[in-house]
């Protein structure tokens, strides 16, 4: 994939409401060569028409490229599902693994899904079997060895 992305040196990270397009544009023009969208809802993508078309949108730029969407998801079919609505836009998708938020926590998705890595695996297998685009993770560091 790395290779496919063109060896990107600059990559701006996913940012909750800070890495839409306006945001990613700036920071292609000072050098950025790889950009994250904000954490969007997998779920919500499959399941809502308005939503999804304006995550699509939020991807729909040619010079916005490479990219790579970032989404919440809790389950491999919900990740899979948006990956394949949103692949024509994008260069790969991202199942958020850090997101420490008490949202996250509640929703069990985030930084919450590394407390089940067998979940993690089967959510990344599932997606990663069918998806028209790579599927990757982001994910937070354990401050001990032993949680890992």
């Amino acid at each position: 994939l790395f290779e496919r992305l063109g060896r990107p040196r600059h990559v701006m990270a996913p940012m909750v409401h800070g890495s839409e397009l306006p945001f990613r544009m700036l920071c292609r023009r000072y050098g950025c060569q790889l950009c994250y969208t904000p954490m969007w809802n997998a779920a919500l993508v499959r399941d809502d028409p308005e939503y999804a078309a304006f995550v699509i949108k939020d991807a729909s730029c040619p010079d916005d490229r490479p990219l790579i969407m970032q989404f919440q998801a809790s389950s491999g079919k919900d990740l899979l599902a948006a990956a394949e609505i949103v692949a024509p836009y994008v260069d790969a998708v991202d199942l958020n693994l850090g997101c420490p938020q008490t949202c996250a926590q509640k929703g069990g998705y985030g930084a919450s899904l590394m407390d089940n890595l067998p979940k993690v695996a089967r959510i990344v297998k599932t997606a990663a079997k069918k998806s028209p685009v790579p599927i990757t993770a982001k994910i937070r560091v354990f401050r001990d060895d032993e949680q890992a």
